[in-house]
């Protein structure tokens, strides 16, 4: 993620990799926490690094 945004915060970097999110279609719910969504099984969903990084360099 640095190497995209190098002047990216932690902050930043959290954000983005949670708005990125794959987002599974089975298993419980997605249900709002905040500013994002999150399941209990799932959590906030799968990591898409690819995705995370085009989001920050687009920035």
């Amino acid at each position: 993620m640095f190497q995209a945004a190098p002047d990216a915060s932690p902050g930043d970097i959290e954000a983005v990799i949670k708005a990125t999110a794959y987002k599974f279609t089975s298993g419980s719910p997605y249900v709002a926490a905040g500013p994002y969504s999150s399941s209990f099984d799932k959590g906030t969903g799968l990591v898409d690094t690819f995705a995370a990084a085009q989001s920050l360099g687009a920035r």
